[in-house]
């Protein structure tokens, strides 16, 4: 029988255990490290709360579960963005049942999972979320099922951008540098200039930019977190792409992107990505993950044009699986 709790803050050294097993485990992503639910609570209207899962006084599993709320009123759904997270594949039916357990205990009636688990171990999984009493939930613009990776091991050559797939991203690459281009982690207030990119984009296409409470959280966090960074490239000290990147132990995940709306003759995210992996490739990061890409027929033009940026660093697609949802 597993000992749980489900709080709204750690203790001790909580924190520093639910990280590192989040960051350790093959199912561990960046949406489940307790750095990230300042950034995931910041601009959308849930709460955060950890919910960690022990065998005696082993962790065995973990969740950063995401409440909604109307106001200050807490509402009965909530949703764990890829996790829950678990030491063993063989864990996932206990852990789910308890994180069931422990969260129907507070109110929540709807619970949303998506295991972040891929390539020949979704159908299995996928499997056990069904015989839970999780049924799949195929909303076309809701989180992505198909993901590109691409080997950023550094015990593997120099150049991780070899191969005649990205002879346009090297050739891009090389023009920035020429151009003077220059990349750099930008820590705290600095971040902010990833806030001021996206509101440009945000502006040019007449919506609704980043919150300050948003900013602010970027802030905080880029300046505590060692696993969650941001990246900023510049021309002549003009801003013009940015990176937010969060690292597990053996993977690099991209998280946001902007850039200026000004014209160059190269992609203006590739040169901060690029210094992105560097830094990674220093903690021993083996695997670039570039985050969602969009379903076979989708003809939606922002996510088909973020598509094909991603297509130049890999075109290794894996398969996830997808989010499930349980009432009751």
């Amino acid at each position: 029988m597993l000992t749980v709790s489900l709080k709204n803050r750690f203790t001790g050294g909580e924190r520093d255990a639910y990280d590192a097993f989040v960051a350790r485990a093959t199912s561990g992503n960046y949406a489940q490290l307790g750095d990230y639910a300042e950034l995931a609570t910041s601009d959308r209207p849930f709460s955060a709360s950890y919910f960690l899962a022990y065998d005696g006084l082993a962790l065995v599993g973990t969740a950063l579960v995401l409440r909604s709320h109307l106001g200050p009123l807490p509402l009965p759904f909530a949703q764990v963005e890829r996790g829950p997270v678990v030491d063993d594949l063989e864990r996932l039916p206990a852990v789910l049942r308890a994180l069931r357990r422990a969260c129907r205990s507070r109110g929540v009636a709807r619970l949303a999972v998506m295991p972040y688990f891929a390539g020949e171990l979704v159908a299995g999984v996928e499997s056990v979320l069904r015989a839970e009493g999780f049924r799949p939930d195929d909303d076309p613009a809701g989180a992505h099922t198909r993901t590109l990776r691409m080997a950023i091991d550094a015990t593997k050559g120099a150049d991780v951008f070899d191969g005649s797939g990205r002879k346009t991203l090297r050739y891009e690459l090389k023009q920035a540098k020429k151009l003077g281009v220059t990349s750099s982690r930008a820590q705290g207030a600095d971040a902010k200039v990833m806030v001021d990119l996206l509101n440009e984009t945000m502006a040019a296409q007449g919506k609704a930019g980043k919150s300050a409470r948003f900013s602010e959280a970027l802030a905080n966090v880029t300046a505590r977190s060692e696993r969650i960074a941001c990246f900023v490239s510049r021309d002549r000290e003009c801003p013009l792409g940015a990176v937010v990147v969060a690292r597990t132990d053996k993977r690099l995940h991209l998280v946001l992107g902007a850039t200026t709306n000004a014209r160059r003759p190269f992609s203006k995210m590739s040169p901060p990505l690029e210094a992105a992996i560097a830094w990674a490739r220093t903690h021993g990061t083996e695997e670039l993950d570039l985050g969602g890409i969009p379903r076979a027929g989708d003809t939606d033009e922002k996510r088909i044009r973020i598509a094909a940026f991603k297509y130049g660093f890999s075109k290794d697609e894996v398969t996830l699986v997808r989010e499930h949802v349980r009432w009751g």
